[in-house]
């Protein structure tokens, strides 16, 4: 019998080492493997940026999904190309950081201390991300072999998300090099590569050199791209069909070379207090900004930057002097922030053309905040207030709809009040295109809370435009119609195809009976092809069919 057993035991021992993957990540525990770092980002309209940096990495443990890594930053030294002296911020990387990555690249988890500045977290997920990949033998899995050379196809999650990747093996005079395409881009139709080369040292038995050259480009209009799609075939004011957003493009190169391995000269201690569990993806990074104290600093940073507006019109020095505006905006108090909203927007009508420029530069900061302080302000300061503007209210809307979120309360509330309640508002509000451009302006931010999970809100402002256009009866439509003059069928139908363009924005799915009810022989030709149109977003059967 015990014969027996030991032959089962040799057995299972066979059969684990055939069906392990090999580790090409294994750091032996009590030392430290130091590595230089250096690399470089040129940015277009930016410049070279420079970072050189020595990083340990220490096996502190062994768990289920692979080695727990300390990390340590020795240095960390980022600089500007064009002048050595412009450097980053000193930055204290001294805290705890540490991850767990498995034998052939995968990174399960990170920790670091609770209150951790962003910017460092992020650099340290970097270093960690460097050693991130799916490295695989060729018994492993699924490949194609040729000449000694393995290629493989896998789906793998980094820093930039889920993409797809294709590795090819091949002997180097180390032992093997892993060379890493990956497949596409996390922003869509973007033209861009990145290749990562790693080297795996037979007898370091992990990876000793690590290279990465990356170049990316952002799209400046998706292909096919049909700016009239959907529309009435009617000229516009400017010439939308050859609008571009601005190129943003960067080339990247990089560098991580093993230096030397050293016995542990001092025990780590894990912090007491409980670390942050958290993935290897960069979250965007809160800008850190001081609040001003003293208000005539204000007026002086903020209007430099604004007589830079007015005298500038180069894409690049505007963009720049506006993020100024933007950044000082964010830096003021409540009280402040109040004081420039009522010196700007209360009394608008008042000003000179060149003041109603400034102030339209001031609305436009606060709309790309867009914090619910400033979004509260322009309700209180442009839409509830004795004196509106209709500068003011048209460049509100456009904010409102370019913002992915929905606004804030008290905006939204501001909103529905001048679209559904005539008798409370200044006559402004119903003249020319003001109110028009609000209806559809809250059409958009139906949709924009269906999107964040408010679809009984959105639902209970839609109904209000159901009940002001109503479903198509024929017979009545033909009854009424023929009591009307001919301008106030006009104004009628007029109506009829703003609820119906509003209804198309926010897109609900109890609004497409109502706008197909409209799609009738008996209707008015207008309102009809606005109802056509509302239906772009549905994607039900009925639609398509």
């Amino acid at each position: 019998m015990d014969g027996c057993m030991s032959v089962l035991f040799l057995l299972s021992l066979l059969f684990v080492g055939l069906t392990a993957e090999r580790r090409f990540i294994d750091f032996q525990p009590g030392y430290e493997y130091v590595y230089s770092f250096s690399g470089y980002t040129d940015v277009k309209e930016l410049g070279k940026f420079l970072v050189n940096a020595k990083v340990g990495y220490t096996n502190i443990g062994q768990r289920s999904e692979g080695q727990e890594l300390l990390l340590k930053v020795h240095h960390f030294i980022f600089s500007s190309a064009k002048d050595s002296n412009i450097r980053g911020a000193e930055l204290d990387y001294s805290k705890w950081f540490s991850f767990i990555i498995s034998g052939n690249g995968r990174v399960v988890q990170v920790f670091h201390t609770v209150g951790e500045d962003a910017e460092v977290v992020a650099t340290k997920k970097g270093f960690a991300a460097l050693f991130a990949s799916r490295l695989h033998d060729k018994d492993e899995v699924p490949g194609l072999v040729k000449d000694d050379i393995f290629t493989y196809n896998v789906t793998e999650n980094g820093q930039e998300g889920e993409h797809n990747a294709t590795y090819t093996v091949s002997k180097s005079d180390t032992g093997l090099k892993f060379q890493k395409i990956r497949h596409k881009h996390p922003v869509s139709n973007a033209r861009a590569t990145y290749l990562k080369n790693l080297y795996y040292h037979d007898s370091l038995k992990t990876l000793h050199k690590i290279e990465i050259s990356e170049d990316f480009k952002s799209p400046k209009s998706p292909p096919g791209f049909d700016p009239y799609f959907g529309m009435r075939k009617v000229p516009s004011a400017n010439d939308i069909g050859i609008t571009a957003t601005p190129e943003m493009s960067y080339t990247s190169q990089t560098e991580l070379t093993f230096l030397v391995r050293e016995q542990m000269k001092e025990r780590w201690k894990r912090p007491v207090i409980s670390l942050v569990s958290d993935g290897l993806e960069i979250r965007q990074i809160e800008e850190k900004l001081e609040m001003y104290k003293n208000f005539s600093k204000v007026k002086e940073d903020m209007y430099g930057n604004i007589t830079c507006l007015l005298h500038h019109k180069d894409a690049t020095i505007f963009g720049k002097c506006f993020q100024n505006l933007v950044r000082i905006l964010k830096q003021l108090s409540p009280d402040n922030l109040s004081k420039v909203a009522e010196q700007h927007f209360i009394n608008y009508n008042k000003q000179t053309e060149l003041g109603k420029e400034v102030s339209g530069y001031i609305l436009d900061a606060f709309g790309v905040i867009g914090s619910k302080a400033t979004q509260n302000l322009m309700a209180l300061k442009i839409i509830r207030t004795r004196n509106p503007s209709e500068d003011l209210i048209k460049r509100m809307a456009i904010h409102i709809i370019a913002k992915a979120e929905a606004p804030s309360e008290l905006l939204l509330r501001s909103l529905e009040g001048v679209v559904f309640r005539a008798e409370r508002n200044p006559e402004l509000f119903y003249k020319g295109e003001v109110h028009s451009r609000l209806v559809l302006t809250l059409g958009s931010v139906c949709q924009k809370l269906k999107r964040q999970g408010q679809v009984e809100r959105a639902q209970r402002i839609i109904n209000r435009l159901h009940d002001q256009l109503g479903v198509h009866d024929p017979w009545k439509y033909r009854m009424k119609r023929s009591l009307m003059t001919e301008e106030q069928q006009t104004l009628y139908d007029q109506g009829r195809v703003l609820v119906l363009e509003a209804l198309g924005n926010a897109g609900l799915d109890h609004s497409y009976h109502y706008i197909v009810s409209h799609i009738n022989s008996t209707n008015s030709p207008w309102v009809k092809r606005a109802a056509c149109h509302a239906l772009r977003k549905y994607e039900q059967k009925q639609a398509r069919k």
